[in-house]
């Protein structure tokens, strides 16, 4: 991470001089009880990037990018956001009295970033505005979200930096309505042995364990970022994989790190032609399945850490959503997994896989399937229903 750094109006034709033209519209951004984000009442899941400049949001919104979060020394917010216009929508650093005054397409602002490794403790009050509004009621009465990102040091199994301990994440976390983490486990894991790709799913489960009503999300690193671990530590195929891990964890955002300093400058938007087609493809995916994604989820289904397939289950419409990922660089199958046990409404019937079409029949709640390295699966079936004074 950074260290140290519309809708359009509809015009009504009544009589009114031309020169005068209607408001834009602000959006409202609000979260539900589980945490989902809601722009203007409809569900949304956020994907984004980070710190740009101008020049390089058109091939940000080009890749699905929908977010851009604050800007790049250099370049101003106001660039960035009227580069975004209204095909997007934009998240400033850090200054609530002015998110709608300049930028009519923001949605919220961001607290410093990574304030846990930079030494920050958690704001007890609003610099702008006193004391804040109770965080249980603050996105509801104005429509703005609060983002904070996180280093993966708020998870159990890290160790805490000095000064910064439980009570301090906790804080973070109640300041904040969407709540981000990263782990980059290609690109830092060579210099951090506690790092391990898995955790770009722990993180996501730890956190929205942690946090059950806010919106919870992931950066996923696109490239070397400092070149501690080589110019090319993460593919194409393993940054899709890292973002689906992310999502079957309980992600309801994920914002791509595009990032690299091992040049000798600072490239807001590194991205190899490969990457970026994943990138693309990746959000498409995401944006296709999104009422499966922002469906309810099931905390209790969860894969063990040492398990390659990590898996999520949702609920939506009566119909259960079973999203698989093989992490592991190797083809993995779905038998022997320890949360079989915990899930619910399987037994004889069929099964439909929504991205390969792919079809099977469970048998005493079970079924197999072998997922090649870094492929993500959706099952669905439709549990049986229950007749009345008959039991299932």
């Amino acid at each position: 991470m950074v260290r140290g750094v519309a809708v359009v109006a509809v015009a009504v034709l009544v009589a009114l001089p031309a020169a005068v033209a209607a408001p834009e519209r602000i959006p409202r951004a609000t979260t539900a009880a589980d945490g989902t984000i809601l722009i203007d009442g409809v569900p949304r899941f956020l994907i984004g990037a980070g710190w740009p400049t101008p020049a390089v949001v058109p091939r940000a919104l080009t890749l699905g990018i929908a977010i851009l979060q604050g800007n790049r020394p250099g370049a101003t917010q106001l660039a960035i956001s009227r580069a975004v216009g209204a095909k997007g929508y934009v998240v400033p650093d850090y200054s609530r009295k002015h998110v709608h005054a300049h930028y009519p397409n923001a949605i919220g602002y961001s607290l410093p970033d990574e304030p846990d490794g930079n030494g920050l403790l958690p704001p007890n009050a609003d610099p702008d505005a006193g004391a804040r509004v109770p965080y249980t009621q603050r996105a509801q009465q104005t429509g703005v979200l609060i983002m904070q990102t996180l280093t993966s040091h708020f998870m159990a199994s890290r160790p805490k930096f000095a000064g910064i301990g439980d009570a301090e994440y906790r804080a973070y976390i109640r300041n904040a309505d969407v709540v981000l983490t990263a782990v980059y486990p290609f690109a830092h894991g060579c210099v951090d042995a506690g790092l391990s790709v898995g955790m770009v799913y722990d993180a996501m489960v730890e956190l929205k364990a942690r946090a059950p009503a806010k919106a919870v999300g992931e950066w996923i690193e696109t490239g070397p970022i400092e070149g501690y671990c080589g110019a090319d530590p993460v593919t194409a195929e393993q940054a899709r994989a890292e973002a689906w891990a992310a999502v079957a964890g309980g992600a309801q955002a994920l914002f791509w790190f595009t990032h690299t300093f091992e040049q000798g400058y600072w490239d807001d938007f590194d991205v190899s032609p490969p990457m970026a087609a994943a990138i693309a493809a990746t959000n498409a995916e995401v944006v296709r399945y999104t009422r499966v994604v922002l469906g309810r989820r099931d905390p209790a289904v969860v894969s063990a850490p040492g398990e390659p397939i990590k898996v999520g289950v949702r609920t939506v419409g009566g119909r259960v959503y079973l999203i698989a990922v093989n992490l592991s660089d190797e083809a993995a199958t779905l038998a022997g997994a320890s949360w079989w046990p915990k899930l619910k409404g399987l037994v004889d019937q069929p099964i439909d896989e929504l991205t390969t079409g792919w079809a099977a029949d469970a048998s005493a709640g079970r079924f197999d399937d072998t997922l090649p390295a870094c492929a993500v699966r959706i099952y669905t079936w439709l549990p049986p229903t229950a007749i009345r004074g008959r039991g299932l």
